[in-house]
């Protein structure tokens, strides 16, 4: 981190925010006071800390136990997990991959709540969901790469689109997202892993990175 104080500063500032803002479940809203919480902002929150953990920005302990009890408690029994903890509209799949990527930035990296959400995302893309379910796909996408990406394995290499193995030319940007979306329409299951070439090692992922549990910062590398 800089050693200008004012960045510093200007860095522990929202941080400190966040941490005000948590309510008394552990989550958060749209609004900086600790009232409502739901899943869609508490993975944002949790990422924002994450980041300033990783930054070298002191983040309390109790803040993050907290959060993860929250996003335990929007989990439901088949795994997915809820927009608001103890109620809503189910599992969702863009919820349910925010669910899992809260676990690993809070530092979780084992157990029966991060396998059932794997699982879950897994085996349920999209297009089985009801209507008002599959529509924030791209958003859901967002989430759910990154939550297969840290758990690695067959997670990550079932998820990860065999087109992007290939050597075919750029596709336009409006294009790559129509194919992704088709693509999501068909998506393998664990079971029926794509005849698809190997990963590149840049994106071959047998285990998660270890991300260190977040602590008071104590100076030592976190990825």
């Amino acid at each position: 981190m800089t050693n200008d104080d004012k960045v510093k500063e200007n860095s522990r500032t929202p941080s400190t925010l966040i941490e005000r803002s948590q309510n008394k479940e552990g989550g958060w809203r749209y609004q900086p006071v600790p009232y409502d919480a739901d899943i869609s902002v508490t993975i944002c929150q949790i990422m924002a800390l994450r980041a300033a953990r990783d930054a070298g920005i002191k983040v309390e302990k109790e803040v993050i136990d907290k959060a993860v009890e929250y996003v335990k408690r929007c989990q439901n029994p088949d795994g997915g997990f809820s927009y608001v903890a103890g109620q809503g509209a189910g599992s969702g799949f863009a919820r349910s991959g925010a669910g899992v990527a809260s676990l690993y930035y809070a530092g979780i990296f084992e157990g029966d709540s991060l396998k059932k959400g794997l699982d879950y995302s897994s085996n349920s893309p999209p297009e089985k969901a009801p209507a008002p379910n599959r529509r924030p796909l791209l958003y859901g996408n967002y989430y759910t790469v990154q939550a297969m990406f840290l758990a690695g394995g067959d997670y990550w290499a079932t998820w990860y689109p065999p087109s992007a193995t290939s050597s075919s030319p750029p596709i336009p940007p409006g294009k790559l997202v129509r194919r992704r979306q088709r693509r999501l329409r068909h998506l393998p299951r664990p079971d029926h892993p794509p005849n698809a070439q190997p990963l590149p090692p840049r994106l071959q992922r047998k285990r998660p990175g270890k991300l260190t549990e977040l602590q008071p910062w104590s100076g030592e590398a976190l990825c």
